[in-house]
């Protein structure tokens, strides 16, 4: 019966530190830096990027929301790859063909 009530009271404070961490969490905004590789203007490649954005911004209630650079405004694109590696930015959208092989 110990054992039990121990375990109930474990969940309990598991739970209201979870609680807790999401709502401060949740408190905080964050805003994505995100160079592009392709303008937005074309069909598909660059339209899906702002399709994430908007719905980025819905989905979270406005606490996530992206940025988005087009070609060159911040890197170029061979250079986003690396740029989110070193926390230039901390997102990128291009082709992975840029660093095959």
């Amino acid at each position: 019966m110990k054992t039990i009530k121990s375990m109930i009271l474990s969940a309990a404070v598991a739970t209201a530190v979870a609680a807790t961490a999401t709502a401060s969490i949740a408190a905080d905004k964050v805003m994505l830096k995100t160079p592009v590789a392709f303008g937005t203007n074309l069909p598909a490649l660059g339209t899906t990027i702002t399709w994430v954005a908007d719905h980025l911004d819905k989905v979270s209630d406005g606490t996530i929301r992206m940025k988005v650079y087009e070609p060159g405004k911040l890197v170029s694109p061979p250079e986003i790859l690396d740029a989110v590696s070193s926390g230039k930015v901390n997102s990128g959208y291009a082709t992975a063909g840029y660093w095959q092989g």
